[in-house]
């Protein structure tokens, strides 16, 4: 007698064994893990069972039943991203009992993880599951730096006008027999697996994936230099402008001449002629330079106050002399003498209040020291006033804006 039923030999459907496969599977794998299957269309991938868990960070993907499948015909998406190199080990073919990982890291946020059939040029989700992770982790990019010995100069920010906008400033020096500046960077500590991004545009970057990079400046201007940091799918940017100068000085001054009206100064008049009042003097090691106000009259320049400004450099023959230029009693000028080398070899500027009163080039060279010595003059008819002493020429910019912010508090 025959019964209905299913026949032996017609053994049991694709869909049941399946279903028998996740029974057993949920069975043996517990709470920890959770099992996706997904049976798709027999025809466009192989039916397989694919058990995707994570704990403290760990993604595995089990391979517990069903077809295999060779590497390189599918793919592990997390986050929607192919991460496939990712697991290990890599290059592995999906057969039973095949157990891939990969350390996302506990902090990193995860919400969705799917394996990926692309064999005979389809792509079918044969596994997936969802999570619902939003992750903690940082990723930090607000690097420092140093300048390297020997090539190049750090110039404090706290030694120049707040006027000065860039966040750094280097002077480059001559190695080799050219000018460069080099710099040392390192990016902040972050969690392993951390991807560092550096750049800067006109320079020159050593390792621009390293987490401590050397960038070469080769030319005088402004750069800025950016690092991204990507922390699995976190990730931050930060960024700072360098100024690269050449070296010389930027001697800056604010003068008054004072009404004399005491009758005759117990020095005579002689004291007032030239060369006169020094409103700031710079010595240094084999070198020097002069900001001087000096009077041209020989005769009662007190009652007649003309004066000239001169910057000098080294010696009488290197230096700038400005026009003659009425004080006015009792109201501060603004004096800045620059000198630049390298770039414009050897040459001197002075500026009155903002304004260039003369250029001039010279055959002298001012190999800047930085433990010379000040002194200031504030006798007699001519005060003197220190402002700034800088191991580098200014920009006209420059110091117009340092002047239009200073003569607020010099009336």
């Amino acid at each position: 007698m025959n019964r209905k039923g299913i026949k032996v030999e017609d053994g049991v459907s694709p869909v049941i064994a399946s279903l028998l496969i996740l029974v057993l599977t949920i069975f043996l794998v517990g709470v920890s893990a959770t099992v996706v299957l997904h049976i798709g269309n027999t025809d466009a991938a192989p039916v397989t069972g694919i058990c995707i868990a994570e704990n403290s960070g760990v993604i595995s993907l089990t391979h517990f039943s069903g077809a295999s499948i060779p590497a390189g015909k599918y793919m592990v998406l997390v986050n929607g991203i192919n991460q496939t190199d990712k697991f290990q080990p890599v290059g592995q073919d999906l057969v039973p009992g095949t157990i891939l990982a990969w350390n996302l890291g506990a902090t990193q946020p995860l919400s969705h993880v799917s394996v990926v059939y692309t064999g005979e040029g389809k792509s079918v989700v044969i596994a997936e599951k969802t999570f619902y992770r939003e992750g903690t982790a940082v990723a930090k990019s607000s690097f420092t730096w140093v300048v390297k010995t020997g090539f190049g100069t750090n110039v404090p920010k706290a030694n120049l006008p707040t006027q000065l906008t860039a966040d750094a400033y280097v002077i480059n020096k001559k190695v080799g027999g050219i000018w460069v500046a080099d710099v040392i960077f390192t990016a902040p500590e972050n969690d392993a697996g951390t991807i560092y991004s550096w750049s800067c545009p006109g320079a020159t970057i050593d390792d621009a994936t390293a987490k401590i990079p050397t960038i070469r400046f080769s030319n005088p201007g402004s750069y800025q230099v950016k690092l991204i940091v990507t922390n699995g799918y976190v990730s931050s940017s930060y960024k700072k402008t360098f100024s690269i100068r050449d070296p010389g000085v930027t001697a800056m001054t604010w003068i008054k001449h004072d009404d004399w009206t005491g009758g005759f100064h117990p020095f005579g008049f002689g004291y007032y002629i030239y060369p006169s009042y020094k409103a700031y003097n710079h010595v240094g090691v084999n070198n020097n330079w002069q900001l001087i106000v000096e009077s041209p009259d020989t005769w009662f320049s007190s009652f007649n106050p003309k004066y000239k400004l001169e910057f000098k450099v080294n010696r009488d023959a290197d230096s700038i002399i400005s026009n003659v230029i009425p004080l006015a009693d009792d109201t501060w000028y603004h004096v800045t003498g620059t000198f630049e080398t390298n770039t414009n070899p050897n040459v001197l500027k002075i500026y009155v209040d903002g304004s260039n009163k003369g250029t001039k080039t010279t055959t002298g060279a001012l190999q800047y020291a930085a433990e010379g010595t000040t002194s200031y003059d504030n006798d007699h008819f001519v005060n003197g006033l220190m402002s700034h002493d800088i191991p580098f020429a200014l920009t006209p910019t420059e110091i117009t804006s340092v002047y239009t912010a200073e003569k607020l508090s010099h009336p």
